[in-house]
């Protein structure tokens, strides 16, 4: 994963900025995103939940294959 590249969007939301490419989760619960990098080789995700005070709390991260590559 382009670990610069997720501390980079992580600290943005810090700062009270969006991430330059991310979307709702729904499905997992009110206030998590889903922070999209792109990568060389697919797509690095940062899924993330609702700043609270100066904390981000990382829920997963994960390096998703195109499927050409598999």
């Amino acid at each position: 994963m382009q670990m610069r590249e997720a501390g980079f969007q992580l600290d943005r939301v810090q700062n009270d900025l969006d991430p330059m490419d991310w979307k709702p989760i729904k499905s997992i619960g009110v206030g998590v995103r889903e922070v999209l990098i792109r990568c060389v080789d697919g797509a690095c995700r940062v899924i993330y939940t609702a700043k609270i005070g100066d904390a981000v709390y990382v829920l997963h991260t994960f390096q998703k294959k195109d499927s050409a590559n598999i």
